[in-house]
């Protein structure tokens, strides 16, 4: 089983039947917990849906901004998971 950190809480599994996206976050209670925000059949599409989560997290005032933002962010992600 793969488990990769993509960014500070988000993650990539893969169970070897697919792929999923997990987003780590602390209960009301101070325990970690892990919530599933996508469900792939594939690594390239579970890299488009990293990038969507970073689209839709981003803070960016405007289009220029936010290509800036993620310019590079599928490369980087498949490099995290050659070294995992």
């Amino acid at each position: 089983m793969l488990k990769c950190k993509i960014e500070n809480d988000l993650y990539l599994e893969s169970d070897g039947y697919g792929f999923a996206l997990r987003r780590r976050w602390i209960s009301k209670n101070g325990k970690p917990q892990m919530r599933s925000v996508g469900h792939y059949g594939s690594l390239g599409g579970a890299v488009a849906g990293a990038l969507r989560q970073k689209i839709m997290r981003s803070a960016s005032a405007d289009l220029q901004t936010l290509l800036k933002e993620t310019e590079g962010h599928a490369d980087f992600i498949q490099a995290q998971l050659r070294g995992a």
